[in-house]
């Protein structure tokens, strides 16, 4: 069948998720947030002062901050920092089916770490994760 609009795509996508088990739905969104959550927190670079141009830090400066920064929940973005640096702790509760799942990571200079600001991370994170999930 050949769609032609959204009325038919979203008859269409009604019609297929009648046949799924919404159980086997849930499995598979969790294996695939752990995955990339999993990807992105070891792909996050650590501040290293030696590899900076001006490898004097700030007073009090502690690398990580960014990777410990990475957060997944249900339904909604995480909003936020989170304190600390240690490395993130994924869990997820109760997932309804074909709820979205977000990562996150709300640092003020997260998107510049995602566009190649940082030479231990010059392709990205987010989008180097994905393209590896999806070859």
């Amino acid at each position: 069948m050949a769609i032609k609009n959204l009325r038919q795509f979203d008859n269409w996508i009604a019609q297929q998720t009648k046949t799924l088990i919404p159980e086997k739905v849930v499995l598979f969104q969790k294996s695939i947030a752990f995955d990339l959550f999993r990807r992105v927190v070891s792909k996050s670079p650590v501040g290293n002062p030696t590899l900076w141009q001006n490898p004097s830090a700030p007073p009090g400066y502690v690398g990580g901050r960014f990777r410990a920064n990475w957060q997944i929940t249900v339904g909604t973005p995480a909003t936020g920092e989170v304190s600390g640096v240690a490395i993130p702790n994924a869990t997820l509760g109760a997932v309804p089916p074909f709820t979205t799942i977000w990562i996150t990571n709300n640092v003020p200079y997260a998107d510049r770490l995602e566009n190649g600001w940082s030479g231990q991370a010059p392709l990205g994170i987010v989008s180097v994760s994905i393209a590896e999930i999806l070859a």
